[in-house]
């Protein structure tokens, strides 16, 4: 359990990508709905500015030129705590899938990301003509066990 949680203002250059993110980004997704709704996710940090989650909005933000931002900084994780929380907050989403008769109610909302297509429920990014992971790279939640 951390032991301070607070929101501060950051550089975005004084932020550390964490070395172990297993992540992989959609950048113009990202930076679509950055420039179109602004910054309104959280990026979350520990006390050694190292990034739990947002690594790919941090991303967006250096690239469209800002400098400073809001974060969440938490204190008092372990090493294991951190990681978990970086499989978690990654995942959580994309597991939960969406209700799809809920999600058509959002009409043509959903074709503004031409880059985007639902199956199963899930949003998967269009990939066709891209090369995908190998097996090599597959990874398993050392929590839950779901691979990605």
């Amino acid at each position: 359990m951390y032991s301070k949680k607070e929101t501060i203002k950051v550089k975005l250059n004084d932020l550390k990508p964490h070395p172990k993110n297993p992540k992989l980004h959609n950048d113009g997704l990202i930076e679509k709905s950055i420039n179109d709704l602004g910054y309104a996710e959280n990026i979350v940090i520990d006390e050694n500015n190292i990034i739990l989650a947002g690594h790919g909005r941090v991303k967006a933000l250096k690239k469209k030129g800002e400098n400073e931002i809001e974060v969440i900084r938490i204190e008092g994780w372990t090493d294991e705590e951190k990681e978990k929380y970086l499989l978690l907050a990654n995942q959580s989403t994309i597991i939960g899938g969406f209700d799809e008769i809920r999600l058509k109610e959002f009409g043509d909302i959903i074709l503004d990301f031409a880059e985007v297509k639902l199956k199963d429920g899930l949003f998967e990014p269009d990939i066709s003509g891209k090369e995908r992971l190998d097996e090599k790279k597959k990874m398993v939640c050392p929590s839950c066990g779901y691979e990605f």
